[in-house]
């Protein structure tokens, strides 16, 4: 493995042990959850733009909760050895276009 490798494993080993309790503030802010399944059984991922930029959560974070419910859909919502994905549902509404959160 190169260092990169190795430095995005631990990172990414780091965010993803985290407990629940870690995220839970960050997960009450609304701007980002996972809401049932589809008719065809795939999870559903939600996020809400407007909300998001109105909490101004920095980058860090923003990243390490994204890895953090990537990995909570892969390892709670998908079946091991099963091929499978998820839908990703992103609202803009109330977003114009140069609004969106950079």
């Amino acid at each position: 493995k190169t260092a990169y490798e190795i430095r995005n494993c631990d990172w990414s080993s780091d965010v993803c042990s985290s407990d629940l309790k870690v995220w839970l503030e960050e997960l009450n802010k609304g701007y980002a959850y996972v809401f049932r399944r589809d008719r065809t059984m795939r999870p559903i991922c939600y996020i809400n733009m407007d909300k998001l930029k109105r909490v101004k959560t920095d980058h860090e974070t923003l990243a390490h909760m994204s890895t953090y419910m990537t990995q909570y859909v892969i390892s709670r919502a998908l079946i091991p050895g099963k091929i499978e994905n998820w839908i990703t549902i992103i609202d803009f509404k109330g977003v114009g276009v140069t609004e969106v959160p950079t």
